[in-house]
């Protein structure tokens, strides 16, 4: 079963200091709900009215949740929470948030029966869930033994269940243990996935698939957003001035200044018209094309002229030269020559294998030659008899030996949507190879941020991928210091080692990949750690699809699989977010992708705008296969903590 995820989220993921606040926008494109602090003892969560409205706005099946405090009333505490909805109670349940231990004169489970009593009359035929964590609720609900009659009046409601690092939640009594309805699994997702502005979020899985919360809900559709209203008579002349937004979500005010309330929201590359500034040009007041007029930063505006050029798609590689009617062969013979001229003397540039599949051209002058082109910049002429023409157009999969070794594919897909897909195949026997995970000489395991072109430029590597997640460090370490050369200080999630230098020993349920000195790879940690670079979690276990695999969210993915003679190391990249190019995949459509391909055991590295996988060229210059897209923009890579590479010196 594929598992809904979504968020849960507060003040906390907002950055007080910056203009803009959670990107609900962004969310939904990861997330199947959200469910969001109303507040704690008698003070509203400063956020919640903002945050329960841009949901909704931006479609998101919404939950809230209440911090029960034993300072304060419970009653009282029933009374705010319920006047804050204003009528609009959202499509999941109302959260009681039990985990608190301040001690306060409302403490223990009495109370706790006092609050939920109260909602129940102040919110008739609302729903109520239970969160809490399993050692908290064993150490302060009723006794299972003494007082079972009294746990027991807790099972009318749904269980929403704390529990991190485990593949499966332990669920106290008195429910079973499947009876969760909602399981937090991890406090440090993706926060930049999921458009807050804190590193780490908490992420929740709901029991069941989208169907299945569709259902339970009753949401025959999840909600439309809101429009906006039409602007008022009077709302400004325009300038004829446009621009676009350039952060992830630019929050919309009444007036010019951060002491006026919060309207609306425009989020990136949207385009607005100005109607007005102030003096200095600090604050200019816009119209968005739903017709929201407000001010805003203009720090995060950026004046453009008045037909933007969009971002360009991905492109093929340059024709070769002389030519501009280009073909697909194959290659029909074990090993062909590409020579510098077109005659059987001309200098030796490389060789093409067996079914490789390159462009090329024709020239009348020569009539048994064909000039191809490779993707790593390879360019010569080949002996037409052992080319196969196979069209003008690009075939669906498109196969490439660069080095002695390694196998690159490229496939096109269009079902269960389109989708392209890269993957390296290296076997493992070949001799020559040297494997790097991106170093770090810094003793505290802190790294700067580079992307996976950089690493292939700096290292000299033939081929790499991008790695571990990551978490930025905060404010309080002076950046320019720990990364004079450039690149943001972070530390990756998971263990991390290079070339027998453990820098991140962080003990965790990521799953990792271990590559010895003598290229054997692993998932279960040797006595030495040589290599090592962690994933997100395991996607292929025994050559099958894990069970409970969370998400059904399509993404750019990034994965490493091992076959099951531990001959074959495969890198998978997916491209993703790039409709009519490709859209992503969820993550067990991506086992399947994997399986098909021979895959043993499987993990999900970090993806998103991470996702890349780039060779250096016979130029020795990086080439990027993939097309990344960080940003929104296409072909535009992320820099991130650390990467996998490998040397090729056969």
């Amino acid at each position: 079963m594929t598992n809904v995820i979504g968020p849960d989220v507060s003040f906390y993921q907002d950055d007080p200091e910056t203009p803009q606040g959670i990107d609900f926008v962004k969310m939904k494109a990861s997330a199947g709900f959200v469910i969001i602090r109303a507040g704690q003892n008698l003070w509203p969560d400063p956020d919640f009215k903002f945050n329960w409205r841009e949901a909704r706005k931006a479609g998101l099946a919404r939950g809230s949740y209440w911090f029960y405090d034993s300072r304060a009333d419970p009653a009282e505490q029933a009374r705010l929470w319920i006047s804050l909805f204003e009528g609009d109670f959202g499509e999941l349940p109302l959260f009681a948030d039990f985990e608190e231990n301040y001690q306060g004169p409302y403490k223990g489970w009495r109370k706790w029966y006092d609050f939920l009593e109260e909602l129940k009359k102040l919110a008739p035929g609302r729903e109520i869930s239970i969160y809490t964590a399993f050692y908290y609720w064993r150490d302060n609900a009723p006794n299972a033994t003494t007082q079972a009659t009294s746990l027991e009046y807790f099972h009318q409601y749904p269980l929403w269940i704390a529990n991190y690092s485990a593949t499966k939640p332990s669920v106290p009594k008195p429910w079973t243990p499947d009876e969760w309805l909602f399981w937090q699994y991890t406090e440090v997702g993706d926060g930049k996935l999921y458009g807050v502005e804190t590193n780490g979020i908490d992420l929740n899985y709901f029991n069941g698939n989208q169907d299945a919360l569709k259902t339970r809900f009753n949401i025959p559709a999840l909600p439309l957003p809101t429009p906006e209203p039409e602007p008022p008579p009077g709302g400004g002349t325009q300038t004829g001035k446009r621009h676009k937004v350039t952060t992830a979500a630019l929050r919309v005010r009444e007036g010019p200044g951060t002491n006026f309330n919060v309207i609306g929201m425009v989020h990136l590359n949207e385009i607005v018209d100005e109607l007005e500034a102030t003096n200095d040009r600090s604050w200019i007041k816009i119209r968005n094309q739903n017709g929201l007029v407000g001010w805003s930063s203009s720090a995060y505006l950026i004046e453009i002229s008045p037909t933007p050029t969009p971002p360009p798609p991905p492109v093929e590689p340059p024709p070769p030269p002389g030519d501009e009617t280009r073909h697909w062969y194959r290659v029909d013979t074990s090993a062909l020559t590409v020579r510098a001229t077109p005659a059987a003397n001309g200098k030796v540039l490389g060789y093409l294998l067996k079914e490789d599949t390159v462009q090329g051209r024709k020239d009348t002058a020569h009539a048994e030659w064909t000039e191809i082109q490779r993707l790593d910049g390879l360019s010569g002429w080949c002996s037409d008899k052992f080319l196969k023409q196979i069209g003008e157009v690009r075939p669906a999969e498109v196969r490439q030996a660069f080095f002695k070794g390694i196998t690159y594919l490229r496939k096109e897909i269009s079902n269960p949507r389109r989708n392209v897909i890269h993957i390296a195949v290296i076997d493992l026997r070949t001799k020559g190879y040297e494997f790097l995970v991106t170093p770090t000489k810094d003793p505290n395991g802190i790294m700067c941020t580079c992307t996976t072109s950089k690493f292939v430029d700096d290292f000299n590597v033939h081929l790499a991928i991008n790695g571990d997640g990551f978490n930025y460090l905060d404010a309080s370490h002076n950046a320019q210091q720990l990364c004079p050369n450039g690149g943001d200080p972070v530390k990756p999630n998971g263990l991390a080692a290079s070339r027998g230098n453990l820098y991140s020993r962080v003990r965790s349920s990521q799953p990792t990949v271990y590559i010895s000195s003598a290229n054997q790879v692993t998932f279960t940690r040797p006595g030495k750690v040589f290599n090592a670079v962690s994933g997100d979690r395991i996607v292929v276990e025994k050559g099958k699809i894990p069970t409970k695999l969370a998400t059904n969210i399509e993404n750019p993915r990034t994965a490493i699989g091992l076959s099951i003679n531990g001959r074959y190391l495969l890198f998978f990249v997916i491209d993703g977010r790039q409709p009519g190019y490709s859209e992503g995949v969820t993550l067990p459509e991506l086992s399947s992708i994997m399986i098909a391909h021979g895959v043993y055991t499987g993990v999900n590295m970090d993806g998103g705008g991470s996702s890349t996988l780039v060779i250096r060229g016979v130029d020795g210059r990086s080439r990027v296969l993939n097309s990344p897209i960080e940003q929104n923009l296409p072909g535009r890579e992320r820099a991130v903590a650390n990467h996998l590479g490998l040397f090729v010196k056969n």
